[in-house]
């Protein structure tokens, strides 16, 4: 482990118990998106890819979509979660997603069912 890769575990070991983070681990990943959606950042790529910890994330924070896989930026249930956390996410959804919400008083609206 690198000097940079050593202060980022230490940034964030507070948040965990003053334990490093293992980034790879879908647990503790878990409950780190859980505190702070965008932790989904440091996650491992397996776990950008992973439904339950992305769902996790923009629950807690719509704008980790960022930090997902293309795949789950392409699915419905997760997008729809993000844009309801919050609405500016919708800017990292597929654009097959994008271009099927439209906004009403600020509140998303889906034109198809998706």
């Amino acid at each position: 482990m690198g000097w940079f890769e050593a202060g980022i575990n230490y940034a964030f070991s507070d948040a965990n118990g003053g334990e490093s983070v293992d980034w790879e681990n879908r647990d503790a990943v878990l409950n780190m998106v859980k505190q702070d959606g965008n932790n989904l950042a440091r996650a491992s790529k397996k776990l950008k890819n992973n439904k339950d910890v992305v769902l996790a994330a923009v629950t807690q924070n719509g704008s980790a979509l960022r930090h997902a896989s293309y795949r789950l930026r392409g699915n419905a249930e997760i997008v729809r979660a993000a844009v309801e956390q919050n609405p500016d996410a919708l800017q990292f959804a597929s654009q097959t997603l994008q271009e099927n919400v439209s906004f009403t008083s600020g509140r998303p609206v889906w034109k198809e069912k998706v």
